[in-house]
């Protein structure tokens, strides 16, 4: 019986390794065909199919699945390695939110952060990188439903707080990329302050549902982010003299 498990777990997890090659070389088309209209279509539906069968947690995932979905569509085409990075980083975060979706994966709520913190990364990129009324408004609902969609899957919270708490960080997150913008920050290091920014909040709300924060897990929390904001500071001093 426990050799039936294994090898049936083996053959969903290479299922969904084809389906993310698939989508990822559909993607590679898409990018470097000048995003085709026909192309653009086959790759949404694809990605629809991919993502919907089989129909478990299908509504649970929405709001993951459609800013993954949405991003290579924003994300302006780059030089060859870069552009290898970015189909590659998209194939893996796809492959990772399909086995969290389908329950293939073991440890599911390490691996959704996994692909909840790279999709939050590319937001707040794309956010300094076209910032403007329409980017503000559009970021912000996807991060509100991102945020409260995490809060759904990793804490046992019920009711409005989950929602209050992912638009009040949905605004916090448009208000840090406000200021970033002033202070002439390359965009990937702002992309990346966003981001340690969305963490150290992600980490000390959950602790705060759940009960269990404490004074160690703040000042933790406060100076991780501090030693952070540092390197982030001096890398972003390094490049610019670079």
């Amino acid at each position: 019986m426990g050799a039936r498990l294994k090898s049936a777990s083996i053959n969903q997890t290479l299922r969904l390794a084809l389906k993310a090659l698939i989508a990822s070389t559909l993607l590679y088309w898409l990018r470097s065909g000048g995003f085709s209209f026909w192309v653009a279509l086959v790759f949404i539906l694809a990605f629809g199919v991919f993502y919907l069968r089989p129909m478990l947690n299908n509504g649970k995932f929405i709001p993951s699945s459609l800013a993954l979905l949405s991003i290579p569509f924003f994300s302006p085409v780059l030089a060859s390695g870069g552009e290898f990075l970015f189909i590659t980083s998209w194939g893996v975060s796809f492959f990772i939110l399909l086995g969290v979706k389908n329950l293939v994966l073991i440890q599911r709520q390490k691996a959704y952060r996994i692909v909840h913190f790279g999709i939050i990364a590319a937001l707040g990129t794309l956010l300094i990188e076209r910032f403007g009324l329409t980017s503000q408004g559009l970021v912000f609902i996807a991060l509100f439903l991102m945020f409260r969609e995490f809060y759904s899957t990793v804490t046992e919270s019920e009711g409005e707080r989950p929602t209050l708490i992912a638009a009040l960080e949905a605004f916090m997150f448009i208000e840090i990329a406000w200021i970033i913008l002033f202070l002439s920050v390359d965009v990937l290091i702002g992309g990346a302050f966003l981001t340690l920014f969305v963490f150290i909040f992600h980490d000390t709300t959950t602790h705060r549902l759940a009960g269990s924060l404490s004074r160690a897990i703040v000042v933790r929390n406060a100076v991780l982010f501090a030693a952070l904001t540092i390197l982030i500071s001096a890398l972003s001093a390094i490049g610019a003299l670079v």
